[in-house]
């Protein structure tokens, strides 16, 4: 009788764990199910018969695997803290992890819908950048209490479910259940935290269930996201101090370092040559120039093409920039180095382009390496003066130290910006939570530009355009109507997308507007090239998978002075249009408007010259031509693209012989890349 109840007390003990494993469980589907009513594409949520049911609820059921294997992670901490504390302290610490658990789900919808990812490394800027400040864009851009109080609604649903389940009783004393109950819990919390039976655990690599990428997605879970980004910032981090081959390694040409430049510059390098020699270009287009012209680069903030593709008079986002966009140079074919501002600011600076297995360049051990690549060096050494402005705090993830590394003379930022417009009389718009608005940006440029006794090159980043998007108090809003714009039914956040379109359209106007004053004042128009790009896309909604190149798009913008445009003929002005490029293209094309007979150094091209052959890449392996591309994974794997519609690429199972070709040429470059960065480190 005695072991009769013994087992009936051991098996109620089990319940007791399981039961509270499954409430947990039972949260983590609710929260998937929220997930997808606020974030699913348009298409997954229309009750048709082309509505994918089987996928939906395969995800769901992957999501709920998930989320069990995560609580088990949980549970087994409290299994283990529960052999050496007091049973109401572990119990408590039970309670807490959960909550913690439940508040990781709410704000991964949050992220996801600003970033279109799960929570990923990019989290980790919360304790590297300006952590107030982004404190306060997310109590302006996001329900906070709402955030707070369902919190605590879940752990206030945790305290109780633990606290009915595992009372304090008499016959456990001290302990939460009996031994041999405890041996069952620990084999039950290995098999679950692992997830599944197979040879490995349930990871990432188990969420591709479908052609639809928010269904891969979904299906993933929060905690299982903050590991893997975990982990990802400290493979990062070593690979920034250790592993400078990793490309080289991953694309196979670890050992072959002739051969990726090789492969990458089509060329065979002749006895006794370096390789690095074929970085080594010279101008070509050589303009007569009266004077040397002032270059000014402007890196908008998210001022990415996707918005701008639907300008119309009902849905005027571009405004005075339209003008601009018709009588000037655009190329609306370019790819962001990164999706990221820190990664495509620094990529700009140093003159290359992102690798994909490697930290962002002030984030590793190149952050104190000078490039003989950096377009400081290249124009300082033609007698131009360097600034690189930022529009907020120039220290901000080390961007100041990065700058002058590269060769800028002068670092300024937002104090800067105020001291120069106030010393000269002029008004300033205010602050917002990341520096100084645009229109005194541009209005500093201009200023400095007319103090200059010689020729300036500026990298200019701006930084209204970003959450909490506040505009100044003099500024017009223009609030856009979204029943005008096309793609209103895939917008994550009506009102937050509100705000963004008004503070992008501020934007453009605050360049329009300088623009418009550098061009009725001779003396600045005629001797200064203006060019303008982003820094990543524009945030704004879920791009679908025929959508990556769309993702990456920023358009590319150039004024130039009468004296130079009239020496471009149409077929190189038919070439600029037409190419396909990258932020690593930028500048090979303003050296040859601008420095003319000049050898320097890049893995870009001119965007001047013979468009057939050009392609777009971004930082997320993903490289296109005009009607194919390819995303590339490693050494001999990639996956093919098809352009169904212009910029819209479709994966197929088709491979030609251009998709093999392009492939390789993006795997050399990112070799050549990792021999390049080594060798300016070693041998500076």
């Amino acid at each position: 009788m005695a072991q009769l109840q013994a087992t009936y007390s051991a098996m109620q003990s089990l319940k007791q764990w399981l039961k509270v494993i499954f409430a947990a469980a039972f949260v983590g589907t609710l929260m998937r199910f929220v997930f997808f009513i606020l974030l699913a594409p348009a298409e997954l949520q229309k009750i048709t018969a082309s509505t994918p049911y089987s996928e939906i609820a395969r995800a769901f059921f992957l999501g709920f695997r998930f989320d069990l294997s995560a609580i088990c992670y949980l549970t087994f901490l409290f299994w283990l803290v529960s052999l050496i504390l007091p049973k109401s302290w572990s119990l408590n610490i039970w309670k807490a992890a959960l909550t913690i658990w439940s508040f990781l789900l709410i704000i991964d919808i949050g992220y996801y819908s600003f970033y279109n990812d799960r929570i990923n490394v990019l989290v980790f800027g919360f304790f590297e950048d300006d952590t107030w400040a982004l404190i306060k864009t997310f109590w302006k851009n996001y329900p906070v209490g709402g955030i707070l109080f369902a919190t605590f609604v879940f752990g206030y649903f945790f305290h109780k479910v633990i606290q009915k389940t595992f009372p304090i009783l008499p016959e456990y004393g001290n302990r939460i259940s009996f031994l041999s109950t405890r041996v069952i819990v620990f084999v039950l919390l290995f098999i679950g935290a692992r997830g599944t039976f197979a040879l490995f655990p349930l990871g990432d690599h188990d969420t591709v269930i479908s052609t639809r990428p928010f269904l891969n997605t979904l299906s993933y879970s929060s905690a299982h996201a903050l590991s893997r980004a975990i982990k990802l910032k400290q493979e990062l981090m070593n690979t920034g101090a250790n592993a400078w081959n990793a490309n080289l390694r991953e694309y196979g040409y670890l050992g072959k370092e002739d051969q990726a430049f090789e492969d990458y510059f089509q060329k065979k390098l002749t006895p006794g040559q370096s390789r690095y020699d074929f970085i080594k270009l010279e101008t070509k287009l050589n303009p007569k120039l009266s004077e040397k012209p002032h270059v000014v680069l402007l890196v908008m903030e998210s001022w990415g093409y996707y918005g701008l593709q639907f300008q119309k008079p009902e849905f005027d986002l571009v405004g005075g920039m339209k003008k601009h966009f018709e009588t000037d140079l655009l190329n609306i074919q370019m790819q962001s180095a990164t999706g990221a501002t820190t990664g495509s600011l620094s990529c700009l600076l140093a003159g290359v382009p992102q690798r994909p297995i490697s930290a962002f360049m002030t984030e590793n051990e190149y952050l104190s390496t000078g490039l003989s690549t950096s377009p400081a060096k290249i124009y300082k050494a033609q007698g131009y003066q360097t600034h690189f402005i930022y529009g907020g705090n120039p220290g901000w993830r080390d961007m100041n130290k990065f700058a002058l590394t590269q060769g800028f003379d002068v670092v300024e930022g937002e104090i800067d910006v105020e001291k120069k417009l106030v010393g000269a009389g002029l008004e300033t718009a205010g602050r917002h939570d990341w520096g100084v608005y645009d229109e005194d940006v541009f209005k500093f440029i201009e200023l400095t530009l007319k103090d200059a006794t010689k020729p300036q090159l500026m990298v200019v980043m701006t930084t209204t355009n970003h959450p909490p998007y506040e505009l100044p108090k003099s500024a017009i809003d223009h609030k856009l109507d979204l029943n005008q714009f096309p793609e209103k039914n895939l917008l994550i956040d009506l009102k937050l997308a509100a705000s963004r379109f008004s503070t992008f359209r501020y934007s453009s106007d605050a360049l329009s507007d300088f623009l418009d004053r550098m061009k009725n004042n001779e003396s600045l128009n005629s001797k200064s090239i203006i060019a303008a790009t982003a820094d990543h896309t524009f945030w704004i909604k879920n791009f679908t998978n025929t959508e990556t190149f769309m993702r990456a798009a920023v358009p590319f913008y150039i004024h130039l002075p009468a004296e130079i445009k009239n020496q471009l003929s149409q077929v190189q002005l038919a070439n600029f249009k037409q190419s396909f490029a990258s932020h690593q293209d930028i500048w090979p094309t303003l050296y040859e408007l601008s420095l003319p007979k000049t050898t320097y150094q890049t893995f870009g091209r001119s965007l001047f010259e013979n468009p057939n052959g050009s392609f777009a890449f971004n930082a997320g392996r993903e490289v296109f031509m005009q009607k194919r591309g390819v995303f590339v994974s490693s050494q001999g794997q990639f996956s093919s693209l098809e352009a169904t519609v212009p910029y819209n690429y479709a994966p197929t199972e088709k491979v030609l012989p251009e998709d093999t070709a392009l492939a390789q040429k993006y795997r050399a470059l990112m070799g050549s890349l990792d021999s390049y960065l080594h060798q300016s480190k070693i041998s500076p």
